[in-house]
């Protein structure tokens, strides 16, 4: 009798503190209060950026670096922003919920580095002129890039999506899990393309490509490169797709 007794208070212990700490994970949940702003923030001299969380992110070629945040004013102080090596570093705390604007407006001077994480929709609208650029994209992110570069490596994975169009000389990429790249609008010269997973590629080469396609990804290809060497397995598929005549 005692053993049933000192079990039901133990479950009835346990209702009791689970409901505490529900209503106390709850209460601590920060919301916007719909009053939407525009704050500058300053920043130094950075070459690369790093975005964490759900932000609308647009990003532009400038004389200067700067960062503006759009949202709602009580949800500013919770969006971190800092710039450590030349990095600037964009995270949103992860008790901010139902936002209805998170838009981040950001200038860049030179970008070598870009690392997206989480679920955000990131856009570069006009052409950003580099020699050299890192692309990182995971979790379910999307990336509309614009670009001039001599080189630009990629590593897209998870269920990121990229979207790329402009001329690229050298083009080294990397796509696993279910992430699709997008690229016929992006003109190479030279591709290195490994793909893996349950990925899809679009690319458009001109002169050389070297390929290693494992798992079930698809590869769409246009151009008529000279392809040095092609590794495939798996039960996927590369096929070449024709230029469109204008």
């Amino acid at each position: 009798m005692n053993v049933q007794i000192t079990r039901k208070c133990q479950i009835l212990f346990f209702i009791v503190f689970s409901l505490f700490i529900n209503n106390n994970l709850i209460s601590q949940t920060i919301r916007g209060n719909n009053n939407v702003v525009k704050k500058e923030r300053e920043v130094s001299q950075f070459s690369g950026i790093t975005i964490s969380g759900i932000f609308d992110v647009y990003i532009s070629q400038g004389d200067k670096e700067k960062l503006i945040i759009e949202t709602d004013d009580n949800i500013q102080k919770y969006i971190i922003t800092d710039v450590r090596k030349g990095i600037l570093n964009l995270q949103l705390t992860d008790n901010v919920k139902r936002l209805k604007i998170l838009n981040v407006y950001i200038t860049v001077k030179e970008l070598e580095s870009l690392i997206i994480l989480g679920g955000n929709n990131v856009i570069v609208s006009s052409a950003l002129t580099t020699d050299e650029l890192e692309v990182y994209l995971g979790g379910e992110s999307n990336l509309s890039l614009n670009v001039l570069a001599k080189k630009m490596e990629c590593d897209i994975t998870d269920a990121g999506i990229a979207n790329f169009n402009g001329k690229v000389d050298f083009f080294d990429v990397r796509i696993s899990d279910d992430a699709e790249l997008n690229a016929f609008d992006l003109q190479v010269d030279v591709c290195k393309l490994k793909a893996s997973g349950f990925s899809q590629a679009k690319i458009n080469v001109i002169n050389k490509l070297d390929m290693i396609v494992t798992g079930d990804c698809n590869v769409y290809y246009k151009g008529s490169p000279e392809i040095h060497n092609r590794v495939f397995s798996g039960g996927g598929f590369v096929i070449k797709r024709k230029l469109e005549v204008e």
